[in-house]
């Protein structure tokens, strides 16, 4: 038979372990949370950001949404039509005006290379046509 041995204020000693136990793990615990909280922002939060931008496409949706629309009734077997062209170039054109064409030359470039290049000649060009 094992007799229950007791701290000086009457509580049992395992009870009393257990409690100053607890309080020890959530004072380190409270340690290190603001390391914690460092990590997440500073690390976890932007890879996730980038990742869910490597696949979103909402800027080319956003910047030339006229043309998608267009391009929605090409079948992709041949080149696309005078309208899509046309469409493109309007759109290209006001994106021009607004200085955002620099923005779908890059994700467009994140493609296919070369797009950069590409979209900058043929905004140059269109101030002249």
């Amino acid at each position: 038979m094992s007799a229950e041995i007791r701290t000086s204020d009457g509580e049992l000693l395992s009870v009393k372990l257990r409690k100053v136990e607890r309080r020890r793990r959530a004072t380190a615990f409270l340690l290190a949370a603001p390391l914690l909280f460092f990590i997440v922002f500073a690390y976890v939060i932007p890879i996730f950001q980038m990742l869910g931008r490597s696949i979103d496409n909402v800027q080319m949706n956003e910047f030339l949404n006229e043309t998608h629309q267009v391009m929605q009734t090409w079948d992709g077997t041949e080149m696309p039509g005078e309208d899509v062209t046309s469409t493109f170039f309007y759109e290209l054109k006001g994106l021009v005006e607004e200085k955002n064409h620099g923005k779908i030359a890059t994700r467009l470039n994140y493609e296919k290379g070369g797009f950069t290049s590409l979209i900058k000649k043929n905004s140059k060009k269109t101030e002249r046509f």
